[in-house]
C-alpha cells in the first residue's frame, strides 16, 4: 500500500487510523445523501478495517484524500472491486467534501485511479456509475474521458437507474493503427519498451515489470492483433517492426533499452537492424530471427484461434533470410536469455550470440517463459548487463 500524490493531493490508502477523518468525510450532507445519511463512528471504523483488508487482499480500494499545502481532508475516492451483473469489476468513484466542490479535486482522484488501473494493475476495463440525475459525477466521467455506456439497475440499489461509464486502457496511434500499452515508472528515468510473444500481451510482462520500473519508465505494448490493439487483418513481423518504430515516434522515445519475449524477441531484433540509433540495449528473450528452415511451425486449425497467430507461425517457417543475414550488423549491446528446459533448441540462441558483433549469452534454469517462470533470475541477469554501463541507459 502506497501514498499516492498528485498537483494538488495526498491521496493514502484507507486504513483503521484514518476512521476518524473518514467520518469527517461522511458527515457532509451532499456525501451523506448518497450513502443513505451520515456515518456513526462504528460505520466509519467498519468500513476502514474493510478497505485495509482490501488492500492487503486485491493490491486495491479507496484512498483519503488530503489537501498537501494545508494538510485538510478533501474526500474520499479511488478504486475498488465491485460486483456488477455478475461480474468483478474495477470502478472509480469519489466523494468531495462542500468546502472542495467544484475545484476539479474529484477529477484529480479519478486521473490517480485511472492511473493506478492502467499503470500499476494493467487492467483492461474501469467502470464508473452514478445515479442517473448526479449531473455533477456524470460530468467529472467525461473530464475523465470515460464513455457512456448505458443505464442499469444495481441489486443493492432496488430499481433505481444508474448511467454507466466505462474506461479502457490507454492507446496511440502508430504506423496507422491503435495500440494499447502500459506505462509505468517515473518520467524522468531513461525508457525500456517491452514486447510480448505470440498469444500474449502487455499483461505477460507483470511478473518483472514492478521492478523494472523502480529504474525505468517502462512501455509494455500489445502488438497488432493482440491485447486491446487493433487487429487490422495483415500480420508480419515487418509490420510490427514498423509499428514499434512509429511508437516510439508517437511517445517521443528518441533511444530506448528493446526487450522482447518470443515473438517479440524477432520484432525487437528487426528493429535493431532497421534502426540500431533508436537502441541503447537489446534483450532478447528465448527467441531470435530463425533461418531458413530453423523452425517448423504448421498452421494450427483451432477455430478460436486469433487471426494473427497463423500468419506469424508462417513466417517462423519460412522466415527472410536477410532477417539473420542482418544479425551480424547489429552493434547495440545485446543480452540473449535463454531457457534451460526451453523446446526451442538452444544452438539456435547460441549460433545468433556468436554471429552478434556485442552479445552475451545466459542461460537461466526456466521454461521458454523465463520472465515468468523464474522472475528473480530474469531480473537479475537484465540488472547485471544493464549495469555495465548505466550511462548509456
Amino acid at each position: 500500500m502506497h501514498t499516492r500524490h498528485t498537483d494538488r493531493l495526498r491521496l493514502e490508502p484507507i486504513s483503521p487510523g484514518h476512521a476518524g477523518d473518514l467520518w469527517l468525510v461522511f458527515q457532509d450532507k451532499h456525501i451523506a445523501h448518497w450513502y443513505g445519511g451520515p456515518w456513526t463512528r462504528q460505520d466509519a471504523a467498519g468500513y476502514a478495517a474493510t478497505s485495509a483488508a482490501c488492500w492487503q487482499r486485491d493490491g486495491v480500494h479507496k484512498w483519503l484524500a488530503y489537501h498537501r499545502d494545508t494538510g485538510e481532508v478533501v474526500g474520499r475516492g479511488g478504486l475498488s472491486r465491485t460486483e456488477v451483473t455478475g461480474q468483478e469489476r474495477l470502478e472509480v468513484g469519489w466523494a468531495i467534501r462542500e468546502p472542495f466542490r467544484g475545484q476539479g479535486y474529484a477529477t484529480e482522484i479519478g486521473r490517480a485511479g485511472l492511473d493506478l488501473a492502467f499503470g500499476d494493475l494493467g487492467a483492461d476495463e474501469v467502470i464508473a456509475f452514478t445515479e442517473h440525475h448526479n449531473d455533477r459525477s456524470r460530468a467529472v466521467m467525461h473530464r475523465l474521458g470515460m464513455h457512456y455506456d448505458g443505464e442499469r439497475g444495481l441489486p443493492s440499489h432496488g430499481d433505481t437507474p444508474f448511467a454507466f461509464y466505462r474506461a479502457r486502457p490507454p492507446s496511440v496511434e502508430a504506423n496507422g493503427i491503435r495500440l494499447t500499452h502500459r506505462v509505468a515508472g517515473d518520467p524522468a528515468h531513461p525508457p525500456m519498451v517491452l514486447l510480448h510473444g505470440l498469444g500474449d500481451s502487455r499483461h505477460d510482462w507483470q511478473p518483472v515489470l514492478p521492478a523494472l520500473a523502480e529504474t525505468f519508465r517502462v512501455h509494455a505494448l500489445d502488438l497488432r492483433g493482440h491485447g486491446g490493439s487493433d487487429r487490422p487483418g495483415a500480420y508480419s513481423f515487418a509490420l510490427m517492426r514498423d509499428d514499434v518504430l512509429g511508437y516510439l515516434d508517437t511517445m517521443g522515445i528518441e533511444r530506448c533499452v528493446l526487450a522482447g519475449h518470443s515473438m517479440g524477441a524477432v520484432v525487437a531484433t528487426l528493429v535493431a537492424e532497421a534502426a540500431p540509433h533508436r537502441l541503447t540495449r537489446l534483450i532478447l528473450e528465448d527467441a531470435t530471427p530463425p533461418r531458413p528452415g530453423d523452425l517448423d511451425r504448421p498452421p494450427m486449425t483451432d477455430p478460436d484461434l486469433p487471426e494473427v497467430v497463423n500468419p506469424i507461425r508462417a513466417q517462423l517457417t519460412s522466415p527472410d533470410p536477410a532477417w539473420w543475414e542482418a544479425t551480424a550488423t547489429i552493434r547495440t549491446p545485446t543480452l540473449i536469455i535463454g531457457g534451460s528446459g526451453s523446446p526451442l533448441p538452444h544452438h539456435l540462441l547460441t549460433a545468433t550470440a556468436d554471429r552478434m558483433p556485442d552479445a552475451t549469452l545466459v542461460t537461466i534454469t526456466a521454461g521458454h517463459h523465463v520472465h515468468r517462470d523464474n522472475p528473480a533470475g530474469f531480473l537479475t541477469a537484465v540488472s547485471q548487463f544493464l549495469q555495465n554501463d548505466e550511462s548509456d541507459a
